[in-house]
This record gives C-alpha cells, structure tokens and sequence, in this order.
C-alpha cells in the first residue's frame, strides 16, 4: 500500500492536471470566437438592413421607425451603443429613447468596469437600456445598434427563431439571456442592426462617460 499509494496519487494529479488543461484550452478557445465576433461589429454587410444615412439623429430615428413599421402603428425607438478601448480600462455606455415623432426623451450613460471584448460592453450596454426601459415602464420599442452578431442573434430569438450557438459557455451568453428575458411580457422589444454611424450620438454619450469615470446618470430631456 506504501508502494501503489503515491503512484495512484500521481495518476490522479496528473489526470486532474490534464483536465484542467482542456479546461483553459477550451476557454481559450471560446474567447478566441468571441474576440473574432467582437471585430466585425463595425462592419457593414449586404445583408445588414442598413438604412439612409443621416447627420441628424432625429431625422435617422424617424425614418428608421417608419422603415421598419411601414404598416404597423409607430414605436418608440431606443439607440444603443459601447465605447471600448481595451480589456485593461473601464468602458463606457450610453443609450437615447426617442418617440415615434424622432424627438429624444431620455438618456442614459455610464462608465462601466474593463470588459474582455468591445462585444462584451455592447451587451452590457443593451442590458442596461433594456433594465431601464422595463423599470420606465414602455412597452413596444425597437432597440437599435451597430454590432451586428448581438442584435441579429436577439432578432432571431425575439421571433422564436434559432440564434446561433456561439456564445454557449461565455458571460456573453448570460447577457443575451439577461436581455431575452427581459423583452417578453409586457417589455415588448424588436431589435434591429443598423450603421455605426446611425447611432453616432449613443456613441458619443458612452465616449463621454468612459473618459469622465461617469457614474450610471438617466435624464430627461424636456
């Protein structure tokens, strides 16, 4: 028993060594998907239903809302983005609720922990817009934004279709679920990718809010 016990033991530490190995190997290679994800948020694809550009934030909301809701009763619509510069500082967030008429109601910023990917603040930021609509009390609104692989997976999901199996065993994950959770009931959301540049004010409030340490500040705008 003196003999086979340190052995056995050796066996174990090294089977327990192995499996820890696949442990991080596997991590490695889920952060390595979500970090190729994570770059091609910016990118505009053919497929994307990307819609005229504008320099005017109302006049963008406007025809947005009447784009996609060309035979249904106008929404109001929520425009959502991130500002990242890298996983060793704090990034920011920021989102602007705007009514069917294209006027800005209110907004929200803030400066959030560092993240891993500039696609991990982008969820982050669509899960504390969609929280504050929810606690706001509106209903049917069409949430907009420029990173593609998140808005088309939550697309999909909200019309009971098949999302993508990419982000299972990632935060990533626990955020859309977070976020699709919240979008049924009486939070009725529809989500929808448009061009980076559509929603450059949302961008502008989350750089603003990185760079000054905000805390979370919701305000309204009369």
């Amino acid at each position: 028993m003196m003999i086979f016990g340190p052995a056995i033991y050796c066996k174990t530490s090294q089977l327990s060594l192995v499996e820890q190995g696949y442990k991080v190997i596997n991590k490695a290679l889920i952060d390595k998907r979500l970090w190729e994800d994570s770059k091609i948020w910016f990118e505009d694809t053919p497929s994307a239903p990307c819609l005229p550009e504008s320099n005017n934030a109302y006049r963008n909301v406007f025809d947005i809302c009447r784009s996609f809701h060309k035979h249904c009763c106008m929404v109001d619509c929520c425009m959502v983005d991130a500002s990242w510069t890298s996983s060793d500082n704090p990034a920011g967030i920021g989102w602007l609720l705007f009514n069917p008429s294209g006027r800005c109601i209110v907004q929200g910023k803030a400066s959030i922990d560092p993240t891993s990917t500039p696609l991990e603040a982008e969820a982050i930021a669509l899960l504390m817009a969609v929280r504050e609509l929810r606690k706001l009390g509106y209903h049917d609104v069409l949430m907009i934004g420029d990173c593609k692989v998140l808005f088309d997976d939550l697309q999909k999901i909200a019309g009971h279709q098949k999302a993508a199996t990419r982000w299972i065993n990632s935060l990533i994950a626990t955020y859309v679920k977070d976020i699709a959770a919240l979008s049924v009931d009486r939070c009725k959301l529809t989500f929808m990718h448009v061009k980076r540049s559509m929603v450059a004010e949302a961008d502008c409030i989350a750089k603003l809010a990185r760079e000054q340490n905000s805390n979370y500040i919701v305000s309204w705008q009369l």
